[in-house]
């Protein structure tokens, strides 16, 4: 279910909100997030697809220091994600401390000049705009069968960097957004139940192509 706090959240930004799968998505700052519910914690997913190795380096080095002062639980960044899970206690976290966590995510990904509008699997510029496994970001109609140019990869183990975990997005298929009269709608999965305006790209006159997501892309994974 989602929280009081999480829907105010919404609300203040005009984002969209999923009930069937405990989410919001939307832009802040120009990037795009999708926050979901966990258990005690929330998990704060965002694309940084065309990130410099020495860009995430820096953000990771910044989480790794102010992981006490943002109450994280963990984070980590694969297939193109940053993934930071905010920790919770008896209470929700308010939607006023999700916003400030918003804007410092947003201002390091400008500050290291992270392309915004970077498609997903290439990293190319795309301005179409959808769900790709659950998740917000920016994809290319001609990628979607491509294989991912993993911008994350340096913080594999086999690179002596960091050793991130997968991205807590919500399992599921491709999902795109078409035009404004358009819902944004999972192919061959259980429909969305959405809210709100749309932001999206110039409409393309195929369907979504649905894809099966990988295992490591669900949601409550152990921290």
């Amino acid at each position: 279910m989602i929280s009081t706090q999480m829907m105010k959240l919404a609300d203040a930004n005009q984002w969209k909100v999923n009930t069937t799968d405990d989410m919001i998505f939307g832009e802040y700052n120009g990037y795009l997030f999708t926050i979901l519910e966990g258990k005690r914690f929330k998990a704060v997913i965002t694309p940084i697809s065309g990130i410099s190795p020495t860009a995430l380096e820096q953000i990771m080095q910044y989480l790794d220091t102010q992981k006490q002062s943002l109450r994280l639980l963990n984070y980590d960044a694969s297939d193109n994600f940053l993934c930071v899970r905010v920790k919770e206690g008896i209470f929700p976290i308010s939607h006023n401390q999700m916003e400030m966590i918003l804007g410092q995510l947003s201002g390091l990904f400008d500050l290291y000049e992270i392309p915004a509008d970077a498609c997903v699997i290439c990293g190319e510029t795309a301005q179409r705009r959808g769900l790709y496994m659950g998740l917000f970001c920016n994809l290319h109609k001609a990628c979607e069968q491509e294989d991912m140019i993993d911008f994350t990869a340096v913080l594999r183990p086999e690179t002596n960097g960091y050793e991130p975990g997968a991205p807590e997005g919500a399992g599921g298929t491709v999902e795109t957004a078409q035009t404004a009269e358009d819902t944004v709608y999972a192919a061959e999965s259980r429909p969305a139940v959405i809210s709100g305006p749309v932001q999206e790209g110039p409409s393309e006159d195929e369907p979504p192509l649905a894809k099966e997501a990988p295992a490591d892309k669900q949601a409550g994974g152990q921290p």
